[in-house]
């Protein structure tokens, strides 16, 4: 079974504007962590039946943008590959 992956528009305006914020930062530091989604992507489909369902959950959530609309995340990244 193949599973499509189609982000929210915000999501993936939000997700470029991130990958340049990496790159600007040091060249491939955008690469990396777009892998790095890739694979957190790839891991969710998976392991679909991994996830807690709650009892009584019956709609899907609405995920909004935090009033920052960017990514908490550091700018940590290592130099070696």
């Amino acid at each position: 079974m193949t599973l499509d992956v189609r982000y929210h528009p915000a999501a993936l305006a939000e997700l470029r504007a991130d990958l340049a914020w990496y790159e600007e930062r040091g060249t491939g530091h955008g690469d990396r962590f777009e892998m790095s989604v890739d694979d957190a992507v790839d891991s969710v489909l998976e392991w679909l039946e991994a996830g807690v369902v709650w009892p009584g959950w019956d709609s899907i959530p609405v995920v909004r943008p935090s009033s920052g609309g960017r990514l908490p995340v550091p700018a940590r990244l290592s130099a070696s590959a």
